[in-house]
Parts: structure tokens; sequence; C-alpha cells
């Protein structure tokens, strides 16, 4: 429904003020603003995954699951959405990075954490994603494409000659 509202003077109001003002009227009117106290367990089961799920494959989904409970709702999943910032969710990623965690592990988390915070915003539960500018830390010892040799793990590998004696 249609519904116009004068909020003050123009010559007299801010535009930020005017969205802050518009957005307690909205607020107020449609009851629907959380309570805060929405879990990042309870928004990525009943409101992320439902969406995401449709788009993936069933394997995919199994792993992409697992990857997210194991990652971040066991460790995670009791705190509020909107006690999360930028600096808590950068530790957990450099602690996983740590732990020896491989890449691909770490930046899947760091893509669900940017994705499922950005849902989160755009469905109002936060004012803002915390996850925007979350950075991969450099990891030691995991796959890095090495110009000279090829993909190098961090650990003893044959080279293409070794391979070739090998398969000889």
């Amino acid at each position: 429904m249609h519904k116009s509202i004068v909020l003050g003077l123009r010559s007299e109001m801010h535009k930020a003020d005017a969205h802050r003002k518009l957005a307690e009227i909205i607020s107020k009117e449609t009851d629907s603003r959380p309570d805060g106290r929405v879990t990042l367990a309870w928004f990525v089961e009943n409101r992320w995954l439902p969406q995401m799920c449709a788009r993936w494959k069933s394997s995919t989904e199994e792993t992409n699951r697992g990857i997210i409970k194991n990652h971040l709702t066991n460790p995670l999943g009791s705190i509020p959405l909107e006690l999360f910032d930028k600096f808590k969710l950068q530790t957990h990623i450099n602690s996983m990075a740590d732990r020896g965690l491989s890449y691909s592990v770490v930046q899947h988390v760091t893509s669900f954490m940017r994705d499922i915070f950005a849902e989160a915003e755009d469905d109002r539960f936060i004012t803002r994603n915390p996850a925007t500018r979350v950075k991969i830390p450099r990891m030691v010892g995991t796959h890095i494409m090495d110009a000279e040799n090829g993909l190098s793990s961090g650990k003893p590998y044959l080279s293409l000659e070794q391979l070739r004696k090998l398969l000889e």
C-alpha cells in the first residue's frame, strides 16, 4: 500500500536525518525489524541456506553444509548477528589459517561469510555488513603457484622429470 508522509521541511533537515526518520516510521508501521536476538546459526539455517541450497547440486550442498557447520555455525552460531564486527570475523578467518586449514576452506568460509552478512543486511537484520572487507590472510604451506616448478604445497613433491622416471 502506498502512503505519503511529511518528514519535515527540506530546508530544516539533512538528507541523512530524513532517511533515519523514515526508517523509524517504516519500522514502527511494519513491525518487521528483528529484536536483535537473531543468531548467526538461526539466520543461516532459516533464511540463508534455504535460498542457497536451491542453487547447489546435491554433492555441492553436502560439502558446503559441512564447511558452514564446522567453520561458521559451530564456533560462531550462538552470537547475535548485530554483535559481529570486522575484527571478530577477521580474527576467526586468521585463526583458521593459523590452524593449517587449506586455502580452499578458508576461501569458502570467507565467501560464505560475506554472502551471509550481505543477505542479513539486505533483509534488514543488520544495518551494515561486517564481512565486506574481511581478507584471506597470507597462508604458509598451502597450494601456491610457483612459476619455476608449477604447483607447490610446501611439501616435497615429484618434479616432472622424477614423475616421468617413475612412470617408466
